[in-house]
This record gives structure tokens, C-alpha cells and sequence, in this order.
């Protein structure tokens, strides 16, 4: 086991510099550049030279980028935002935890329900229920983030006003107590979070289900029934413990793959996180920040992998034995 984890670390670490590599000069070679922004020909001669040097632009790219990843990696220092006349690090402390909670909260969403139907449809395969499970499921994955929260405004905010358009907190949040607080952060954090987790729910359903189904043809619960078991012990203690090792993967890739959907999400609730934080760089052309954030983007991606590796070694002897090797 200790050898197979260091070899994911290791080629951990190699993917994460080859993303910091990819990101600084795909940047650079971007039409107009972070250059463009600075050494723009309307910029006074001078002014437009002090500018190239504050920021570096005036080096030879390998010494760009040779002190760049050293600052980013030794550092955490990403640069200084253009627009915001803030360090990208500051902007990064702000911006990112309030993703990162939408995000874990989408993850319990998609993960919670996507279990109970995924149990529901195995348990009743090729019935009605199962079919019905199986269509809506695919429905909520197949539309656009964006639209299912805008429909979802427009019918738990407005027709039905059960939740709170957007925000994180009331605008007297700040002088609530720390339980009443909780609770209003909760109360506007539940409606993203429905969306962006539903949004993703079909793959856990389909992939639950299909393994599931899979599992309680085998010997050992054939066995389990003969001997007289609930089939509620069946399915939820000898089936679905054996038909979990592939969620795990699934898992760990979720993370990442809702921290960038949370983009759309947070502009649609006016979440005040990474996604409102890009759309504004993209806007202004903060090349420090659109730096900053691609790359995380990506390195979740890379760690997302990581974790999902290891937690199928750990419910999987097979897998350990072959990275050992």
C-alpha cells in the first residue's frame, strides 16, 4: 500500500507542475497577452515601460516563467490583481471558501439521492419505478445548469418563495446570533446546492444502479435470501458494500467536476465565489487571476484523480497489488 501511494503522489506532483507549465504559457501565448493589457498604444511611452517592468514583461519568457512557478509553488504569491489592485492570494482567501462550501454541499446533494434512487431502481429493475428513476435522472443531468437554476428561482424564490434568490446571507446577517446566523446561511445556501448536486445526479444513479444489479446476482446473496435474511439486509448490507467500489472513483472526481460547474451556478444565485471572481477577470482582463484560477481549476482535477485512486485501493486489494507492481 505504501508503495502504490507514493507512486500517485509522485505522479501527482508530475501532472501538477505540467499544469502550472501549461497554464503560464497558454496564457502568454493568449491573443493580446497579459501584455496587451499593460502595453496598450494608447499607454504614454514611459508610462507603458515603468508598467512592463513592475510586472515583469520586460524578461525573457523562461526567466518569466522560471520566477513565476517559483512564487507560486514556494510562495503561494499568483501575482497582483490588474483590476482589483489586490494580490491574487487575498482574492483567492475570499473568493474560494465560499465555492469550495457550495461545492461540498453539491457533492452530499448529488451523493445522498443519488444512493436512494440508485438502491430504489436496482431494487425494482425493468419496473415502472426503476424507469421513471432512470428518465429523470438522465432529464436533470441533460439540461443546462444555468436554466435548472433559473427555473428553480423562478419557482421556490418567486411563485413559491421557500428560499432566497441568491446570496450567501441576509442583509442583516451580520448582526444575527451565531445560531440564527447558521441557520441563514443554510437557508441560502440549500437552493444552489439542490441545483448544482441534481444537476449531476444521474451518474451516480446509472452507475450505482448497474452495479447493484450486478451484485445481487451473485452467489453470496442468492446465499444470504436461501438463509432467510431481510432483503433490506440484503441489499443495503451484502449487496451495496460490495457495489460501492466503483463510486469511489466516481467520487473523487465529483469534487472538481462541481467546483467548475459551480461557475455557472454562482452567476446564475449571485454566489459570491470563484465563478463571479473569473467572470469578472475575463471581463477586465485580469490575467493574474484568470492565471490563478485555471490553473486550481485544473489541479483539482489532478487531486480529484488522486483521491479517487486511493479510496479504490483502500475498498479494493486487487487494485493495490497491481500498482505495487
Amino acid at each position: 500500500m505504501t508503495a502504490f501511494v507514493l507512486r500517485r503522489l509522485l505522479t501527482s506532483a508530475v501532472l501538477i507542475l505540467l499544469v502550472l507549465t501549461l497554464t503560464f504559457f497558454v496564457i502568454q501565448l493568449a491573443p493580446g497577452g497579459p501584455g496587451g493589457v499593460y502595453l496598450d498604444p494608447r499607454v504614454p511611452a514611459e508610462y507603458a515601460q515603468e508598467l512592463a517592468t513592475l510586472y515583469g514583461l520586460d524578461r525573457p519568457w523562461p526567466e518569466r516563467y522560471a520566477a513565476w512557478l517559483k512564487a507560486v509553488v514556494l510562495e503561494w504569491n499568483w501575482g497582483v490583481s490588474a483590476s482589483a489592485k489586490r494580490p491574487v492570494s487575498e482574492l483567492l482567501a475570499v473568493y474560494g471558501p465560499p465555492t469550495l462550501l457550495l461545492s461540498g454541499a453539491a457533492l452530499l446533494v448529488q451523493f445522498t439521492f443519488g444512493l436512494l434512487l440508485g438502491v430504489a431502481a436496482a431494487r425494482r429493475a425493468e419496473r415502472f419505478q426503476d424507469h421513471l428513476i432512470r428518465v429523470v435522472s438522465v432529464l436533470l443531468y441533460s439540461l443546462p445548469a444555468f436554466w435548472l437554476g433559473l427555473m428553480a428561482i423562478l419557482l421556490f424564490s418567486h411563485t413559491l418563495p421557500l428560499f432566497p434568490p441568491g446570496q450567501t446571507h441576509s442583509l442583516d446577517g451580520d448582526r444575527l446570533g451565531w445560531l440564527a446566523a447558521l441557520l441563514d446561511r443554510l437557508h441560502h445556501l440549500a437552493l444552489p446546492a439542490l441545483v448544482l448536486g441534481l444537476a449531476t445526479l444521474g451518474s451516480v444513479v446509472r452507475l450505482l444502479r448497474g452495479s447493484l444489479i450486478e451484485v445481487l446476482q451473485q452467489d453470496y446473496v442468492r446465499t444470504a435470501r436461501a438463509k432467510g435474511v431481510r432483503e433490506r439486509s440484503v441489499v443495503w448490507v451484502h449487496g451495496l458494500r460490495n457495489a460501492l467500489a466503483p463510486l469511489t472513483q466516481l467520487f473523487g472526481l465529483s469534487l472538481p467536476f462541481l467546483v467548475g460547474g459551480a461557475l455557472v451556478v454562482e452567476r446564475v444565485f449571485s454566489w459570491p465565489g470563484m465563478g463571479r471572481l473569473t467572470w469578472e477577470a475575463i471581463g477586465t482582463r485580469d490575467y493574474p487571476v484568470l492565471m490563478a484560477a485555471t490553473a486550481l481549476a485544473a489541479l483539482f482535477v489532478v487531486l480529484g484523480s488522486l483521491v479517487a485512486d486511493l479510496m479504490l485501493a483502500a475498498v479494493d486489494p486487487r487494485v493495490r497489488r497491481r500498482g505495487a507492481r
